[in-house]
């Protein structure tokens, strides 16, 4: 299904990139149309920018141009029930599987993306291994799980929440 796996996409760039991308996946926050497009121009660098025949076609303000940017990203939400839907599904996701959610949760403050540090012997990833006595695949499948099955639930469900 396409639109779960780019539901799934937003999600992790909500998570990796957005300061409070937790909190925005349950609920508490909504990202504003600047912050997504704050990310997008971390993703894809500073070539983000309308295209050129775009942006001389429809002269815009700054705020204009974030919007459109944003605009893709809002729209693969609303798929998904949009930022309320998707934290629907998050917080029910949190409910059924508390153990799984645990891992997630933990993993998403602690293992950056990029790797772990020098710094400590052990990186952050074996320590969350050992602290839950699993495997560093398993928690990584894990992490991955609750990501496409609250995608795969907000795309999927007949509730109409409302914000």
């Amino acid at each position: 299904m396409e639109q779960v796996r780019r539901l799934a996409a937003v999600i992790e760039l909500i998570l990796e990139y957005h300061p409070k991308g937790l909190r925005v996946l349950v609920g508490e926050t909504e990202p504003t149309t600047s912050e997504l497009s704050e990310i997008l121009r971390c993703v894809c660098g500073t070539g983000a920018d309308l295209p050129i025949r775009i942006a001389a076609a429809f002269p815009s303000s700054p705020q204009e141009r974030a919007l459109l940017r944003a605009d893709a990203l809002l729209n693969i939400v609303a798929d998904g029930g949009g930022w309320a839907g998707l934290a629907a599904m998050a917080r029910e996701f949190r409910e059924l599987y508390s153990e799984t959610w645990e891992i997630f949760r933990t993993h998403v403050e602690w293992i950056d993306a990029g790797g772990g540090t020098r710094l400590e012997r052990e990186t952050a990833l074996l320590r969350l291994a050992a602290r839950f006595g699993m495997s560093v695949d398993t928690i990584q499948r894990k992490r991955r799980f609750v990501v496409d099955k609250i995608a795969t639930a907000a795309v999927r469900t007949d509730r109409v929440l409302n914000p």
